[in-house]
């Protein structure tokens, strides 16, 4: 299937149609090769410390299971192909700024970096639909996160190496390397950034792993002084971090939310089960428990926990709304709203949704 049969489909299908994956549609091996690339950091880090920073996929997997009931009032997905770059491979469409203006991607650029380690990708920006390619500063990058004000936030690959070893911050486009603490790191895959301009990663040097962020327009990072084992996940625009702490060799798992002096919150689970957050936005979090798998929401402000009993995957993002992603789909208060067919991965406070339909980018505008 070409791209203009993509955007054919997608024109004449309507909305909400059943309920489709990517795997139903055209197979499940692009989407486990976009996941390896993204997540490879972490599993080296993982490797590296002993220490599980994010694997969500291997945990999870997705799909399965009865949903919650249909929301009373029925949401309107329209789907829309985005546009390409002039000459681009395929282009997948992996987060989106909370205003929904900016939508974010990256491009297969060609083969694997020299060495077999990481493939190469090129950072994709859309502003108001119209796409362009970041330049790079090295081989090859991967963009993770972007903000309201278009700040992209990107890993990348630096003297050769064959892991995420850099950060790459990218203001109106110009890409400028980021320094983190002394000593020689590698990073995960889940590079965020708030509405202010901090940026937080997760890393690891050897056995020691840590949480870095770095301020708002400083080129150096900081060390955030949480506990041992901990993995920061996300920040909210008034400077809550998500995350969690591996602890009893790698068998519990405890989430938290910490300001940025370390004290934390515990984010609850049921008995017999764990809390694992990832994704923050306003007062919410969203996450998985675990051994189950079930998407899981949290209310930062509350504290109380609603489970999506139904709902296996991993849940990835989380709008100001309490909407949340999860396994491919999008959930409003428990329930399933359903985009046109699709894997949905990001959802902005407006309602905008991104994803792809194997090599097509896509949006949807949820209302």
């Amino acid at each position: 299937m070409n791209e203009q049969e993509l955007r054919e489909r997608l024109d004449a299908a309507e909305v909400p149609p059943v309920r489709l994956t990517v795997e139903d549609l055209v197979g499940s091996g692009r989407r486990r090769v976009r996941w390896r690339r993204t997540w490879q950091a972490a599993g080296a880090v993982a490797l590296a410390t002993g220490v599980l920073l994010a694997t969500p996929t291997v945990l999870f997997g997705h799909g399965g299971g009865q949903v919650p009931p249909v929301a009373a009032r029925p949401v309107r997905c329209p789907v829309e192909a985005l546009a390409l770059p002039p000459g681009a491979g395929p282009v997948s469409a992996d987060a989106v700024d909370p205003s929904g203006r900016y939508i974010l991607g990256n491009e297969d650029a060609g083969p694997p970096v020299a060495g077999g380690g990481l493939e190469k990708t090129r950072p994709v920006l859309w502003t108001d639909g119209r796409p362009r390619v970041l330049p790079l500063i090295t081989t090859t990058a991967r963009a993770t996160a972007v903000n309201a004000g278009g700040v992209v936030v990107a890993l990348a690959a630096v003297g050769g190496s064959q892991d995420w070893n850099a950060i790459v911050r990218y203001t109106d486009g110009r890409p400028a390397r980021l320094d983190p603490p002394p000593g020689k790191w590698l990073f995960s895959g889940n590079v965020k950034i708030n509405t202010a301009g901090d940026i937080l990663v997760s890393a690891a040097s050897h056995t020691t792993a840590a949480v870095f962020l770095w301020p708002a327009g400083s080129t150096t990072g900081v060390r955030l002084p949480l506990p041992a084992g901990a993995a920061g996940f996300d920040r909210t625009d008034d400077g809550t971090i998500v995350g969690h702490v591996l602890s009893d060799h790698g068998r519990k798992l405890t989430s938290y939310a910490w300001d940025r002096k370390g004290n934390g919150r515990e984010l609850t689970a049921p008995a017999g089960q764990d809390a694992d957050v990832f994704a923050a936005r306003g007062e919410w979090a969203a996450g998985n428990l675990r051994p189950s798998g079930a998407a899981a929401r949290w209310n930062l402000r509350t504290g109380a926990l609603t489970v999506l009993d139904g709902v296996r995957g991993q849940a990835i993002s989380v709008n100001v709304e309490g909407w949340i992603v999860a396994g491919g789909g999008v959930y409003r208060d428990g329930a399933p709203v359903k985009p046109a067919p699709g894997y949905p991965v990001a959802i902005a406070d407006d309602g905008t949704v991104v994803g792809s339909l194997g090599p097509a980018p896509l949006a949807w505008r949820c209302r």
